[in-house]
């Protein structure tokens, strides 16, 4: 393989590889270097070795973190929500943004001809 060509070989192999962590990644390359015959067969074999751990990763750290907790019932009534806005000088905004999102609406049911 040219210099250029190996230049080639390792920009695409990295930019393959780029996601796994450190460890991973030299856990794949121990493999890689174990089974592979052919330079062409070495980022295949490092994605197969690293892709359970990765999962098993991503798993665990999806776990570790809390689910938001769900609220029961409203945390304010339209009427408080209404005045939190005003207080804020946001409800002429928010305002707006309604009747903007209630006409597009209704054109759309028109168009669609939904429109009871």
């Amino acid at each position: 393989m040219s210099e250029e060509a190996r230049g080639e070989w390792l920009a695409v192999a990295w930019a393959t590889l780029a996601h796994l962590p450190a460890d991973l990644l030299a856990i794949g390359c121990a493999r890689a270097r174990e089974t592979c015959d052919h330079p062409a067969k070495i980022v295949p074999a490092i994605v197969a070795e690293t892709r359970a751990l990765m999962a098993r990763r991503r798993e665990a750290l999806r776990q570790a973190q809390p689910e938001p907790p769900l609220l029961d019932g409203p945390v304010c009534t339209p009427e408080q929500a209404r005045e939190i806005l005003e207080e804020h000088g946001l409800a002429s905004a928010f305002g707006r943004a309604r009747r903007d999102q209630d006409k597009d609406q209704d054109k759309k049911e028109k168009c669609d001809g939904t429109r009871g």
